[in-house]
């Protein structure tokens, strides 16, 4: 099988030197052309509704993390219109009081009811 990674490094090598473009910005341009599809993929994203879903109805409580706060926006509002199950976004732009106020409402809620948690990579701010 043809060595993709190659494929793709080497097609892009040819498109920076065509268009006088720095290698690493065209690089950087297809990577997040990637994301950005993965995020607007309907199949995907009901792929993974799907398997929350699932998970719920199994009366577990799964964890959705992204670095896309697009991607966590679309999957929250889709929950929202399929399930009464309580939906938590957490994201590193939100402030210190905000986060713990949601900090505060997950821990209550999950005492409670099952529950959907979405976080974006912001852990590291903590």
């Amino acid at each position: 099988m043809k060595n993709m990674s190659a494929s793709v490094r080497a097609r892009l090598l040819n498109i920076a030197k065509k268009e006088k473009v720095p290698f690493q910005r065209l690089l950087t341009l297809y990577n997040q052309e990637g994301l950005l599809h993965r995020t607007e993929s309907d199949e995907r994203n009901e792929q993974i509704l799907s398997d929350i879903l699932h998970l719920l109805s199994e009366g577990r409580s799964p964890l959705v993390i992204s670095d896309r706060t697009e991607h966590l926006d679309i999957l929250s509002n889709s929950l929202m219109e399929k399930t009464d199950t309580s939906i938590f976004t957490l994201t590193g732009t939100m402030g210190k009081k905000d986060r713990k106020e949601a900090i505060a409402a997950v821990r209550e809620i999950c005492r409670e009811k099952e529950s959907v948690l979405s976080f974006l990579h912001w852990l590291s701010y903590w």
